[in-house]
């Protein structure tokens, strides 16, 4: 979300000026693929906010919500009511490669292939995923990719005491529990109640497990409405029929996950990097007007990163308290961390691109920006980048 504010200032008595800047706030992010098969997106998304926001608080005269609501704690949240389509309607190829008949499971793929066209027949805008590609291209029975595995040791000792997770396209787990369903976004680590009406989750179409396939044949396919029972024949459709006797699919999966330990000094090489490239970039965007960097809150920001990845403690320290209000005598300041998982430099720079925070056209605004990359086990990296813009008082 971006919003405006508008200024007016007047020099030596002239005519007045209004100067435009553009507050990052927050964001929802779908990816463009699910609009193009589903035709349109509708419901009520929570808003990612960074868990810091300089220059912003909550108003005094709104109470944000303490009580848990179904199960989810919407302490300071914020959800906006989407409508998204495409018009006109794109179409968009299907792909349906012919089998591989070197992959040793001719029969269950054919029985695949007649599973999904048949459930297509029955509703033809659901999503049915009954095999996918392995990394070398060869077609298999997408059960195989599902298996029980404990974590490897070293995410074990980390998160006993750190619960931060990262962002992507993921399949949702859907776990029993006593009395009702949970979903769980395994990449965020997010859980939502069957019944909770702000669950990103919009449609479930099918389920699947080490073992089968379940198609969804009820009228209704929100999760809310979902029968998850798929032992109900007139609810869900199966791929394997009990007691297959065709070719038992076994697990790609390796026994035991091995996670080796990660190059500390790659890791600073790149935070230096990421850091110049995007400062950059920033004078790249604003070609009109000249970018000055504010040292003393680049400084401040940078001490604040490591805490914001821990989520431990205050993030400011007494001292960059003090640091801070002293520039707060001076500038307006706002300003955002972005944190993602690494996969390429040019991804973290499309997304500080996105912020809009090069575009203030307020005169004499500097900026200040710092980078922070938390390393975990087998080149995982969680990289943090604070920016901030500061406008001097007239």
């Amino acid at each position: 979300m971006i919003i405006e504010k508008h200024e007016d200032h007047c020099f030596k008595s002239c005519s007045g000026h209004s100067y435009i800047r553009k507050n990052w706030l927050g964001s929802i992010v779908f990816p463009f693929s699910a609009l193009l098969q589903q035709s349109e997106i509708s419901g009520t998304f929570q808003v990612n906010i960074p868990p810091v926001l300089l220059g912003y608080t909550w108003s005094e005269t709104y109470v944000s919500p303490k009580e848990d609501y179904n199960g989810q704690n919407l302490k300071e949240s914020t959800f906006l009511n989407i409508f998204a389509t495409i018009e006109p309607q794109i179409s968009y190829a299907i792909c349906n490669p012919e089998l591989d008949k070197f992959s040793g499971q001719i029969d269950v793929l054919e029985r695949a292939q007649i599973f999904k066209k048949n459930c297509k027949a029955l509703f033809p805008k659901r999503r049915i995923t009954t095999t996918v590609f392995n990394d070398e291209g060869i077609q298999i029975l997408v059960t195989r990719y599902i298996k029980a595995l404990n974590p490897p040791q070293q995410l074990l000792d980390i998160f006993l005491h750190d619960s931060n997770a990262t962002l992507g396209h993921v399949a949702y787990v859907l776990t029993p529990e006593t009395d009702e369903y949970l979903l769980w976004n395994p990449l965020t680590g997010q859980c939502h109640k069957q019944f909770d009406p702000f669950c990103p989750l919009q449609s479930v179409d099918c389920l699947f497990d080490g073992e089968n396939v379940w198609f969804n044949i009820q009228q209704n396919n929100s999760p809310r409405a979902v029968y998850f029972d798929y032992s109900k024949e007139s609810f869900w459709k199966q791929l394997l029929p009990k007691n297959y006797q065709g070719t038992k699919a076994q697990s790609i999966q390796p026994e035991e996950i091995i996670y080796s330990d990660t190059n500390k000094s790659m890791v600073e090489d790149l935070k230096n990097r990421i850091e110049r490239t995007l400062k950059y970039k920033i004078m790249e965007w604003r070609p009109k007007q000249p970018t000055r960097w504010n040292r003393q809150c680049t400084f401040i920001l940078r001490q604040i990163l490591p805490k914001l990845e821990l989520g431990t403690g205050n993030f400011v320290s007494s001292e960059d308290e003090s640091e801070f209000e002293r520039l707060l005598q001076f500038y307006w300041v706002a300003g955002f961390p972005i944190q993602m998982p690494y996969t390429d430099v040019q991804s973290v720079i499309d997304a500080v691109y996105q912020t809009g925070i090069h575009s203030s056209e307020f005169p004499q605004t500097e900026f200040a920006l710092a980078v922070y990359i938390h390393p975990y086990p087998n080149n995982i990296l969680s990289v943090w980048v604070y920016l901030a813009s500061l406008a001097r008082y007239q």
